[in-house]
């Protein structure tokens, strides 16, 4: 089981978390349903170890996407929200990150910046992903997702997923600010980074 970030999370265990949907907005609503598709057992169209290895291998910005994905996607995000070919690679690069921490990726509250800067992730990387944006930003996100994975690491995926759907580039009913999502990861990173070096000024 994936662990997560001590800073924001609060008693939020990770996988299929029992969240209420009706109360989340979009894009929250279908990014956690999503995540919970890869864990819930209760979900009557949740996915086989076939599939999951199949969407961990799938490569957005190459084209074609695998049936797998559709399966996935079609009945669990908001037709407004996926009724364009850039919308559908940007839903497809959230879904291979997820399919990568697969099971327990999803952990709330568990803001990703947090998590890496907590897990030692190096700095120059970071500022890689919060640059990355068109076709790099998929193979910056498989990176940061197998490192999550390595380190037994779950985020929060409706944060996280945020950030790839504003990076994307891809135009949504709701404006999603690529700058601001990027900054929102960029603060919690460092502010991460600066605690964890006051607890080691305090411990000398």
């Amino acid at each position: 089981m994936m662990e997560t970030a001590s800073e924001p999370v609060s008693g939020t265990s990770p996988g299929a978390a029992k969240e209420p949907t009706k109360a989340l907005r979009e894009p929250a609503k279908s990014l956690f349903s999503l995540a919970r598709a890869f864990d819930d057992r209760d979900d009557r169209l949740g996915i086989g170890s076939g599939a999951v290895a199949e969407l961990r291998r799938m490569r957005p910005e190459a084209g074609g996407l695998p049936s797998a994905f559709w399966h996935l996607a079609l009945p669990r995000i908001e037709e407004d929200w996926i009724g364009s070919v850039a919308q559908e690679k940007a839903w497809a690069i959230v879904v291979a990150g997820m399919a990568t921490m697969a099971p327990g990726a999803h952990a709330r509250h568990a803001a990703p910046g947090a998590v890496l800067a907590a897990s030692g992730y190096a700095e120059s990387r970071f500022v890689r992903l919060l640059r990355a944006e068109g076709d790099t930003l998929g193979a910056e996100v498989r990176t940061v997702c197998l490192w999550f994975r390595n380190k037994g690491r779950a985020i929060d995926w409706l944060e996280f997923g945020r950030f790839v759907l504003a990076r994307s580039g891809a135009r949504f009913p709701e404006r999603l600010d690529p700058d601001d999502e990027a900054h929102r990861m960029a603060r919690r990173y460092f502010r991460e980074l600066t605690r964890t070096a006051k607890e080691n000024d305090n411990e000398r």
